[in-house]
């Protein structure tokens, strides 16, 4: 799974040395979207995609359906922000959902074992668009990046 990620989160998760364990990638997507739901196993490999690279990856655990206090509450740091007023508005300013509240339940994928790869990896050199914002890919990607995940 290739997944469009939020410049300022990944930043953060690799810059504060975040050996937290499980991490929340989390969407603005309501949760009731079918569209947020992965069709993917536990323990998959799941890559960062940031301004058309692949700039990193982690493995798959869960998905689960939070609240922004459940989210803090669950995860604080390893949602990719130092406060939950930060949080929030990571979620504000990068959701086209203005309807976004306390109460809305969001899709969060949760991950491990995430890394920053040395030298991020052009999208077009393993032949998918740097447009795409989700992609799936075979297992011969996938065996490709293991040794970087």
């Amino acid at each position: 799974m290739l997944y469009h990620t939020n410049p300022n989160w990944f930043n953060y998760i690799f810059s504060n040395n975040m050996n937290v364990g499980l991490i929340n990638f989390w969407t603005n997507r309501n949760a009731n979207n079918p569209r947020s739901k992965l069709n993917i196993e536990t323990e998959s490999v799941f890559l960062f995609k940031v301004y058309g690279e692949v700039a990193g990856c982690g493995r798959y655990i869960r998905e689960e359906d939070l609240t922004i206090p459940e989210m803090w509450d669950k995860y604080k740091r390893g949602n990719g922000a130092d406060t939950v007023s930060q949080l929030e508005e990571m979620l504000h300013t990068t959701s086209i959902n203005s309807s976004i509240n306390n109460n809305t339940r969001l899709r969060c994928y949760i991950l491990d074992q995430a890394v920053r790869f040395k030298s991020t990896i052009p999208l077009k050199s393993i032949g998918i668009s740097p447009y795409m914002v989700v992609q799936y890919f075979d297992v011969n990607l996938s065996t490709k990046l293991q040794g970087q995940c």
